[in-house]
């Protein structure tokens, strides 16, 4: 009967070839034509509308952010979130067809 090898032995293909990590300390450096192919795909395409709630944000964002000094980022949207929440299906209705 054959013995199997196993997969963590010596003479496995994986020991082979050393990863270039392994050979240089440093990971391999990506081919910058890589990076700039994936930046020229979407460049033709048309972008979507806003949202209602996009619009509003816009709108309000400033207001919002005199009325809480020192309020990041985040709570800026939460604050943003609950207004619109609070509005009524007429008043959304208005921000989602401008």
């Amino acid at each position: 009967m054959k013995e199997r090898k196993k997969c963590r032995e010596k003479d496995s293909v994986k020991d082979d070839f050393p990863s270039p990590m392994k050979a240089t300390g440093r990971a391999p450096v990506v081919n910058s034509l890589f990076r700039h192919s994936a930046a020229k795909k979407g460049a033709g395409k048309k972008k979507k509308p806003l949202s209602g709630f996009m619009k509003f944000s816009q709108e309000h964002r400033a207001k919002v952010k005199e009325e809480n000094e020192g309020i990041s980022f985040g709570q800026i949207g939460k604050k943003l979130g609950e207004m619109w929440r609070e509005l009524t299906d007429e008043e959304k209705e208005a921000y989602k067809t401008k």
